[in-house]
Formats: C-alpha cells, structure tokens, sequence
C-alpha cells in the first residue's frame, strides 16, 4: 500500500512519494512525479477519482485519463493520470499545474 486515505486525514506510506490538495482535490505522485491517485471535484456536484486500487484476492482496477481497465491475479497495466498540481508540494502548496473551471 503506498497511500492511506482516512476521513480528511492521508498518510503517504512510500519514502519519496508527494502529494498536494487544494478544496476541490487532492493528488498523490511517486518519486517521479507521476500520479498514482487523484481525486478531483471538477463541477459542483461531479468528482473524478483516478488511481490505481487493490482489491482482496489479487484484483485490481485501474481508473485513468482513459477510463477504467479491470484485471483478477493478472498485471493491470499503470494508468496515465495527467498530473493537476505543482511539486515538489513543499513551495508549491496548494498551487495547480492548470485550474479548469467548474462546470455547473
């Protein structure tokens, strides 16, 4: 497990690993700065979540930029999430890459 998300409370478990939020979203990325996890409120009552979750018995979905791809005890190829916020977060906090406007 690389992130815990409990409440309004995150723990990023892997060494390296960032993350950033704003009110409307919060992203994690690895050393390298790829999203692993985003969740994002694009409209007043829409949220996009983006990542890739493990489920009990090796099953996986990944949800992505794509759509969402499914996979049982089988590779479940990592999804391309475009990254929404600025890093490293300390310096950029709270700062987004590109703020799309919500749509109503």
């Amino acid at each position: 497990m690389a992130v815990e998300l409990r409440k309004t409370k995150i723990a990023v478990i892997k060494p390296g690993w960032d993350y950033n939020w704003d009110s409307n979203g919060i992203e994690v990325v690895d050393e390298n700065q790829v999203p692993y996890f985003q969740i994002d409120r694009i409209g007043r009552r829409l949220v996009t979540i983006k990542g890739l979750f493990l489920g009990t018995k090796g099953r996986k979905i990944a949800l992505s930029d794509g759509g969402m791809n499914f996979g049982i005890n089988s590779p479940v190829k990592f999804p391309h999430i475009t990254k929404i916020f600025a890093y490293p977060s300390r310096g950029n906090l709270h700062k987004r890459v590109a703020t799309p406007p919500l749509s109503q």
